[in-house]
């Protein structure tokens, strides 16, 4: 008699409670073209097959849990699954729209088939859901199209800012992509909003073959500026800058006190991306650090009346813009590369503490201590960090679920389309967690080194300045072995500026040069923006006036070289 088992289908999704029974192993591997060097790895292994049963899963009502249902697939252009779509045609079942509800005009929708969620171009005549409040959203099942943008060139930009920035430039693409959750809603609703997403998509899409948008561009970052304009001169018509160009710099933050809560969201949503409009595009830090002055007073506010910020972040959308001013302004403190009291007083970073809701292990709270109290860091701090990546803005929105709902896959970037983790995925993912620890590791003896205002320590005893030094190029070498075992189209090459911009300035040797600046070359030709070319030339022109042997002149030239955020 034949033994048969019951059959049970293979699949590489399921629902969320079954992707979170996985259980990561943390095992040691050596590194890749590295000797004596190991590299820590998660192995997974399943616990429990998913039966894909809809709406709830059959297997976790089998072991008495709670299924939490099937995340949504953003199902992009170029999905394979998107021509087998087309190929078979919308369902038997599916009623034909009247030609009376088909209008010209185009707009952007979520199509959900089968669980699958989709963005496409499609013609409906209305909208037929507009979010009521700013903090209503974090999917995009609602039809995302933006009323106003009844010119080709602003349909056209709108869809590359879907289907092209939205997905290349945040390491997160999936559905909880808060570009897309977060952002979109709100433009849907408030114009200078919506413009300032243009000028975005606009900036992205000048520098792919097309330099006739530039003028486009910056006529939509002004008309951003006159909405905000225009908005807070309805309330204080005197204090009106003359200049939208001029809002955010000559406009007092306290303006905010005067708004209600969904037009502050606004002001200071378009501020942060006005901010990273500047941020791209090459600008000196301190041509859109007013912007993010602007935001950072929004929080302030609100940290003054509840210090843990809990009912603010009760919504995706502020944790999101919150996660914005953190994260750049830690890439200020570290651009800022000479010690505090060489610095231009114009261009020190405002003391905002973000580490409130920070735990001792994350990453945000290590470089904020590297930045403001090295001498009470050790290097025992470093291996404490956990890899989790929410403190990257794309991944900030995550933190919003529960901590029994989130498991071990919070903040992972290292999630295929369909939620799978593959193994050539899981290895990159330990390199890039590598990565990212080493840098903090050479920021930290940067700031050793470089600072001379610091107390007598265990820590500056045992690291001196000339000791400091040594253990920078240690390091750089290492981090430099480990960023070679990156594949070339690694889908996490838009997380590699950060560490970038910290590893970058100390190579010495040429062909490490050589390879960082082909990286940044590949950056450009990917993800399509001025700043890795601005950074490029940068970095060569620091790496030239290292080799200069009076000091003088390498300091000055270093004092007069723009001060770009790299990240």
């Amino acid at each position: 008699m034949s033994d048969r088992r019951t059959e049970v289908r293979r699949t590489r999704g399921g629902c969320v409670t079954c992707k979170r029974r996985w259980v990561f192993q943390y095992s040691k591997r050596p590194s890749p073209g590295l000797s004596m060097h190991w590299l820590n790895v998660f192995y997974p292994v399943r616990k429990k097959k998913c039966d894909l049963t809809r709406p709830s899963c059959q297997a976790c009502q089998r072991l008495g849990l709670h299924c939490e249902g099937y995340l949504p697939r953003l199902l992009w252009e170029d999905d394979p699954v998107r021509e087998g779509i087309r190929r078979r045609g919308p369902p038997k079942s599916k009623k034909q729209a009247p030609p009376g509800a088909i209008a010209d005009n185009r707009d952007m929708t979520a199509v959900v088939m089968g669980g699958i969620q989709g963005t496409t171009t499609t013609s409906r005549s209305q909208v037929k859901h507009v979010p009521s409040t700013l903090s209503a959203t974090a999917s995009l099942s609602h039809i995302v199209h933006a009323e106003g943008s009844g010119t080709p060139l602003e349909s056209l930009l709108w869809d590359h800012y879907i289907n092209c920035f939205a997905r290349k430039y945040p390491t997160c693409s999936n559905s909880e992509n808060p570009f897309l959750s977060c952002l979109i809603p709100v433009a849907v609703r408030y114009e200078p909003v919506r413009f300032a997403l243009l000028a975005l998509s606009g900036l992205n899409a000048a520098s792919r073959n097309f330099p006739s948008l530039q003028l486009s561009t910056k006529v939509f970052r002004l008309r951003a500026l006159e909405g905000c304009q225009n908005m807070y001169s309805g309330s204080r018509s005197r204090d009106k800058p003359k200049s939208a160009e001029d809002f955010f710099i000559l406009c007092s933050p306290q303006v905010l006190l005067t708004l209600d809560e969904a037009d502050k969201l606004c002001l200071v949503t378009t501020a942060l991306m006005l901010a990273l409009f500047g941020k791209l595009s090459g600008q000196d830090y301190d041509s859109f650090r007013p912007y993010l002055e602007f935001a950072q007073y929004y929080f302030t506010c609100k940290t003054t009346a509840d210090s843990t910020l809990a009912g603010v972040f009760t919504t995706p959308l502020p944790l999101f813009l919150h996660s914005l001013v953190t994260y750049n302004h830690l890439l200020a403190m570290i651009a800022i590369t000479q010690p505090p009291l060489m610095v231009d007083r114009r261009l020190q970073v405002p003391s905002f503490l973000p580490l409130s809701r920070c735990p001792p292990q994350d990453f945000v709270s290590l470089l904020w201590c590297i930045g403001n109290d090295v001498e009470n860091v050790g290097l025992a701090d470093f291996d404490l960090w956990n890899g989790d990546f929410n403190f990257l803005p794309s991944f900030s929105t995550r933190s919003v679920r529960p901590p029994d709902a989130q498991g071990h896959v919070r903040g992972r970037i290292f999630q295929s389309a369909t939620g799978t983790m593959h193994a050539n995925v899981q290895d990159e993912q330990a390199t890039v967690q590598e990565i990212y620890r080493t840098s903090s590791r050479i920021y930290f003896f940067r700031q050793l080194r470089d600072r001379v205002d610091l107390i007598h320590s265990n820590t500056t005893r045992a690291y001196p300045p000339f000791v400091a030094q040594a253990q920078i190029r240690k390091f750089t070498k290492f981090a430099m072995g480990i960023l070679r075992a990156l594949p070339r189209d690694s889908v996490f090459n838009s997380a590699l500026l950060f560490p970038l911009g910290i590893i970058g300035p100390e190579l010495t040797c040429e062909n490490d040069q050589a390879f960082v600046l082909q990286k940044l070359k590949l950056l450009q030709e990917t993800l399509y923006f001025e700043v890795f070319r601005l950074f490029a030339e940068d970095l060569a022109k620091s790496w030239a006036q290292s080799h200069s042997c009076d000091h003088a002149a390498r300091a000055d030239g270093r004092h007069k070289t723009a001060i770009r955020l790299i990240g």
